[in-house]
């Protein structure tokens, strides 16, 4: 009875562990006292409605205990709401030159990945 719980997700992961965290202190608001930390890694956020569901006291003590490290805002980690907490942004150099030339290989790159993925799921859709 006297573990605490240090919750730690990347991604999905990440919203899943906040997700189950805001639906356990809506259930019992004294598991509060059990959670240790949370550590989310390039968290994608949760609905601003499920924010919304948790009393305002409770949701500061929640985000005291929440740590979200996020790599260059991107499509998954900017989609949803993030609670607050202690928010680092990571940035790595890459060693390339930050140019026009790189911005466009750069741009290019994004747009064949995204339509990659709506080729994958216009045959996934096909397919059903």
């Amino acid at each position: 009875e006297d573990c605490q719980l240090c919750l730690i997700g990347h991604s999905l992961g990440a919203a899943a562990v906040n997700a189950a965290a805001l639906s356990l202190i809506r259930a019992e608001k004294s598991w509060i006292s059990r959670l240790h930390s949370m550590v989310l890694f390039d968290n994608p956020g949760v609905p601003k409605s499920e924010i919304d569901t948790v009393p305002p006291q409770i949701l500061e003590a929640l985000s005291t205990k929440t740590t979200e490290i996020l790599a260059a805002p991107n499509p998954i980690n900017m989609c949803q709401h993030h609670m607050g907490g202690t928010i680092y942004r990571v940035m790595l150099s890459h060693g390339q030159e930050d140019d026009a030339w790189h911005k466009l290989k750069c741009g290019v790159g994004f747009v064949s990945d995204i339509l990659a993925v709506a080729s994958v799921a216009n045959a996934a859709a096909g397919a059903l």
